[in-house]
């Protein structure tokens, strides 16, 4: 008898702009990755995107950077994918529209900043973003199996 697909769950955290909550972030993801059962790859891609997007969020996002401001994560487990959305009140910022990074023949060459976002292209399958009622909102869809 085949089950019928589980229902869509949801999986959300609040963090604040501070960069020790990236570890509090971590305690929160691995062990729902091992729960979801989900293969090395797309565990990998989920925590790295995500990282690199919350760093950004908290090194670049508020200003001034000393006030404490609130940073959700959601994450909806569907069957075949995972999509994660972070939502912050910091400076209105679309990932998708900056210019990709420069690569060059040597690490003399190449440019300093942009790596963040160049990974999050790289390891999210699908992204997406708008700004609402003062709120970026960061999507991106991973896929359970590559």
């Amino acid at each position: 008898m085949t089950l019928p697909p589980s229902p869509l769950r949801v999986a959300k955290l609040v963090l604040s702009n501070r960069p020790g909550e990236l570890k509090r972030f971590e305690r929160w993801l691995a062990p729902l990755c091992d729960e979801l059962e989900l293969p090395p790859k797309a565990a990998f891609a989920l925590d790295l995107a995500l990282n690199e997007a919350l760093i950004n969020v908290i090194n670049h996002g508020f200003e001034p950077a000393d006030e404490e401001q609130e940073i959700q994560v959601r994450l909806e487990i569907r069957e075949q994918t995972l999509i994660a959305e972070i939502i912050d009140g910091g400076r209105p910022f679309n990932p998708l529209e900056a210019r990709p990074m420069k690569t060059g023949q040597s690490l003399d060459q190449a440019s300093i900043g942009g790596r963040g976002i160049h990974l999050i292209r790289s390891y999210a399958d699908e992204l997406g973003y708008r700004y609402q009622d003062g709120r970026n909102h960061l999507r991106m869809l991973v896929k359970r199996q590559a």
